[in-house]
């Protein structure tokens, strides 16, 4: 055990935030059937990220033959276009493309498929996805929301892929199970490692060490979480209780790790210890997922709800209970560093087992300011805006300098003036792209962030 924990303390990065969320509004969108996997991608450099969905389709009959009066429907990947939920904007979601029917079935398991998004600085915005379909691994090239190519990287049967640089993680669970390691770049193999029963996620920060949730014999309580250090050729295991079904990191940050066991309705809590916490959940309407806001592990569960532990006062609540089984969560913070922005989760079943097609999105009450308010100091109109922004400091001293700082969607500096005394200027951002910025203004009394929307 403290040699695990240990490895998991090397590995982490440190970070500490100590900023609450408040998941205040809630929206439900209709897309394909079973909504198994979600993914948000940042959109790249000036652009409004964009929420993938991966929906597995319906087969009522399990026959593998499409049939639409039965209710069938093949699986496909939907997207919404985030631009700002608030009172500006409505998301676009629309299906990006069809899959092959009955390729990604879930048979009442987890979608674990690969998923490498734009890169933060890229003004090509492209990501790419990549699924195990009918004895193949596929990846599909996302631009913008469209999808312009789908190619079969290679004739493999898995069961789960993640992606870690240019190399493919695939889990094998028959005849035995394996994990094995291959080079898109050179199209060879480079590793294939033995894992305990039931291997069904691997995570990689690093292509040198993985992470194995290995899921063992339900009921038996005999699930591991596997660590692989490469270049030893060596594991270290960790006990995971019944039935452990995936794992996450703290967002952006990787100081701490979530593992959510389905069977034992339990999470541990990995970092330089390991807390373990009894869920409240039960039965067959056990945990599924998990994300970190920065400040509470979120999760979600066949019993409908979403529930939250609150890692310093050690409790749970529930911030939403909703009548079907819930399956994937993501959050997603504009900033890097701070708190969720939003929420996103799928709900892929009703409670009597039938499909359902609905993505919840939350947000947290940020909203832009459009009214004077003394208490932040600081007034911006008009917002949104195509060309001028007018800021007005609204603060009771202006004898001292302060300064302005415009931010894009993900943080990058575009524009700072400093030494400013005059309680009021004027910004042109008439040549940037349509989005979501931020202002960040700085005196000696505070620091204030607000969003301003360019139209």
């Amino acid at each position: 055990m403290k040699q695990f924990l240990l490895i998991i303390s090397l590995i982490l990065i440190s970070i500490s935030n100590s900023l609450s969320v408040n998941w205040q509004d809630r929206k439900m969108f209709n897309v394909g059937k079973e909504p198994s996997a979600v993914f948000v991608d940042n959109g790249g450099k000036f652009a409004n990220p964009i929420v993938y969905i991966i929906c597995s389709g319906y087969d009522m009959n399990f026959n593998d033959t499409l049939d639409v009066k039965d209710g069938d429907e093949t699986p496909s990947i939907w997207a919404l276009q985030l631009k700002y939920l608030s009172q500006y904007t409505e998301p676009n979601v629309f299906k990006v493309c069809d899959l092959p029917f009955g390729s990604i079935g879930r048979l009442g398991g987890p979608m674990r498929v690969g998923y490498t998004p734009v890169d933060a600085d890229s003004s090509t915005f492209t990501s790419y996805l990549y699924l195990p379909q009918n004895g193949k691994i596929s990846r599909y090239t996302l631009v913008n929301g469209k999808m312009t190519l789908k190619e079969d990287l290679l004739n493999f049967k898995a069961d789960a892929v993640s992606v870690i640089n240019n190399n493919l993680l695939l889990s094998v669970n028959s005849p035995s199970s394996r994990i094995f390691i291959y080079d898109m770049l050179n199209k060879i193999f480079l590793d294939s490692i033995t894992t305990p029963k039931n291997v069904m996620q691997t995570y990689s920060n690093h292509i040198d060490y993985i992470f194995a949730v290995c899921e063992g014999n339900f009921g038996k309580n005999d699930g591991k979480l596997l660590f692989i250090d490469l270049n030893m050729k060596k594991d270290t295991s960790l006990n995971a209780g019944d039935t452990p079904n995936y794992l996450s990191t703290m967002q952006e940050n990787d100081n701490e790790a979530c593992l959510i066991s389905n069977g034992s309705h339990e999470m541990r809590l990995i970092g330089k210890n390991i807390e373990l916490v009894k869920l409240p959940t039960s039965g067959y309407s056990g945990p599924r997922e998990c994300a970190y806001d920065g400040q509470s592990w979120l999760v979600t569960a066949y019993d409908g709800k979403v529930y939250s532990y609150d890692t310093t006062a050690k409790k749970f609540t529930t911030l939403d209970s909703l009548n079907e089984m819930l399956e994937s969560i993501r959050v997603y913070a504009p900033l890097k560093g701070n708190p969720a922005s939003w929420m996103f989760v799928t709900a892929a079943l009703n409670m009597d087992y039938s499909p359902s097609n609905h993505l919840y999105v939350y947000d947290n009450g940020y909203q832009a300011v459009d009214e004077p308010s003394a208490d932040i100091g600081i007034n911006m109109f008009p917002n949104p805006t195509n060309n001028i922004i007018n800021i007005k400091i609204l603060e009771s001293s202006n004898s001292k300098a302060y300064s302005v700082e415009l931010l894009s969607y993900l943080g990058n500096s575009i524009k700072i003036m400093s030494n400013i005394y005059s309680s009021e200027i004027s910004l042109n951002i008439e040549e940037l792209a349509s989005g979501i910025y931020f202002i960040k203004y700085t005196s000696t009394n505070k620091t204030v962030l607000l969003p301003i929307v360019k139209q």
